[in-house]
């Protein structure tokens, strides 16, 4: 992935870009936790924990946003 804004290439990784394609539309950690935990052989809080993870970077580098309810 790049970023236009920063000029710089971003590797995402098998997970990464498992949750890169859920984020297409709104979504929470939770349910991106839950759809991970159906596709790969981990539990409900190592998924949460790996999401978070990886939107916490993607949020510090902005190349994601919150949407306000």
């Amino acid at each position: 992935m790049m970023s236009i804004e920063q000029g710089r290439y971003f590797g995402l990784g098998e997970l990464g870009s498992f949750i890169w394609r859920k984020l297409a539309n709104p979504i929470t950690a939770a349910e991106i936790s839950e759809h991970i935990i159906q596709e790969y052989d981990v539990g409900f809080e190592q998924a949460l924990a790996d999401t978070q993870e990886f939107l916490d970077q993607l949020f510090e580098q902005e190349l994601v946003i919150t949407l306000a309810d």
